[in-house]
């Protein structure tokens, strides 16, 4: 019943507290049973037992109860009381910052977690950063500097962002749920030893303990990765939008789009407003792109060498390893485009048209694993030859629902940046920039919360 995985991770101690709180619950719950037939219950495969010629009646009742045990509905009752369970519903927060009572309790029920196949070591460890956490790891960035006024300010502003995207993935669901339910179940697939697979396919075939090939863009001088990432930008919009004006633009981050002329403009459309949008509309075309691979496309820029090293420290990318210096390489947005989509069906059928143009080396459904303020989108990376040098490159495909939301949301976001420059503590205005970057990436991490940890820990040793 447990699994031969399960019992592997188990102590003595452990094995035999999951027998004696098993026997309280199925004492509790069906009816009594003697522990030498539960043993034989859990050791044996059922269909072996189901061929004992001479069965007592403890085995029999054993056998009768293991079968109520297991099935479906009996399990998701069992899995939705547990105290595991409740734990996540009630605030998604991590382990570490439960009651003892609630810590001692995780470690009793995971294993039954894990029988009804809900890892809780690898749920919880998804799980992002609370606004209450957010708001100590801002405090901390801003180098002991008085904010505590901003906190709640803070609280109330995720609270508001959160809304913004439930409210759009409530809008896309209601018309499109079907079609958003198969995009949900897409699968994120990885390289493992070089080829791209789903990861439940890597698990099966090359064990779970399996990780994901490391990926990155050939190691180079910063200056030149940025010359070629301005070639891969260029030819990334060539397959979105061949021999137009749009796709020969170079652009940066950091310069302002002249929305006046189409030909340099960032998108491929019109703006429009949400509520447009909700109500039906569609923005105009201003360039014409390839249908088979998105609706509208996005382009924000190629990273200059200034916003490439600035970007690689606030993601602790800078940090000398193995002596090798900055590892800037390792950065996998230098070159990004933007798809997309006015319907779910449509950003899964544009898959197969990128692969046909481009080597797509990961896609990661973010619709799975949304960030902790609840935005979502699918990443694709790409792998390209420039003078025989491999660079790595984004799509990222949203619908355009959520981008349109991305845009309310960043109007909530201001209201932190203008209680920042405007506050009477002279620390808190001069690491006004530091601390907006550092709340802007924990709002859009959907990164795991050791991942964040360590950046957290990079932060406070810069």
């Amino acid at each position: 019943l447990y699994g031969r995985m399960i019992f592997m991770r188990l102590s003595t101690s452990a094995l035999l507290w999951v027998i004696v709180k098993d026997e309280i619950f199925v004492l509790l719950s069906f009816a009594w049973r003697l522990t030498e037939a539960n043993l034989l219950t859990y050791t044996l495969p059922r269909r072996l037992l189901g061929r004992v010629m001479v069965r007592s009646w403890r085995l029999r009742l054993a056998l009768l109860l293991r079968g109520l045990a297991e099935l479906s509905w009996v399990r998701m009752i069992y899995w939705y009381y547990c105290p595991s369970t409740r734990a996540i519903v009630d605030g998604r927060a991590r382990l570490s910052n439960r009651s003892e009572e609630m810590q001692k309790t995780h470690a009793c029920m995971k294993i039954a977690d894990e029988m009804l196949l809900v890892p809780i070591g690898q749920v919880m460890q998804q799980q992002g950063y609370t606004p209450s956490e957010i708001c100590k790891l801002s405090c901390k960035a801003c180098a002991g500097a008085n904010i505590d006024k901003h906190k709640e300010l803070l609280s109330e502003v995720m609270a508001d962002i959160s809304a913004v995207y439930q409210q759009i993935f409530e809008h896309v669901q209601q018309l499109h749920g079907r079609d958003l339910r198969n995009l949900l179940a897409l699968e994120s697939e990885h390289c493992y030893e070089g080829k791209l697979m789903p990861d439940t396919v890597a698990r099966t075939h090359l064990g779970n303990g399996i990780e994901p090939d490391e990926l990155a863009s050939q190691i180079a001088p910063i200056n030149r990765l940025c010359a070629e990432a301005r070639i891969v930008q260029r030819r990334l919009k060539e397959a979105v939008a061949a021999g137009t004006a749009w796709a020969c633009v170079e652009r940066s981050p950091e310069e302002e789009a002249a929305e006046e002329e189409p030909a340099v403009a960032r998108s491929t459309r019109e703006p429009i407003t949400m509520a447009e949008y909700m109500l039906g509309a569609i923005p105009k075309e201003r360039i014409p792109v390839n249908v088979a691979m998105c609706d509208e496309a996005f382009d924000p820029g190629v990273m200059s060498e200034q916003g490439l090293r600035q970007r690689a420290s606030e993601l602790g990318a800078s940090i000398e390893k193995h002596g090798r210096g900055p590892i800037y390489h390792r950065m996998r947005d230098i070159a990004v485009v933007i798809l997309m989509y006015y319907h779910p069906i449509r950003l899964m059928g544009a898959l197969e048209e990128i692969g046909r143009w481009f080597k797509v080396i990961e896609i990661e459904n973010n619709f799975q694993s949304p960030t902790t303020v609840g935005w979502r989108d699918v990443r694709v990376l790409l792998e390209l030859q420039i003078n025989g040098r491999r660079q790595l490159a984004q799509f990222r495909l949203q619908l355009k629902a959520y981008d349109l939301a991305r845009q309310a949301a960043e109007k909530h976001l201001l209201r932190i940046h203008d209680s920042l420059r405007q506050s009477e503590d002279a620390t808190v205005r001069r690491q006004h920039a530091a601390m907006s970057n550092f709340i802007a990436f924990l709002l859009n991490s959907s990164k795991t919360l050791t991942e964040l940890h360590e950046y957290d820990a990079n932060l406070m040793d810069g």
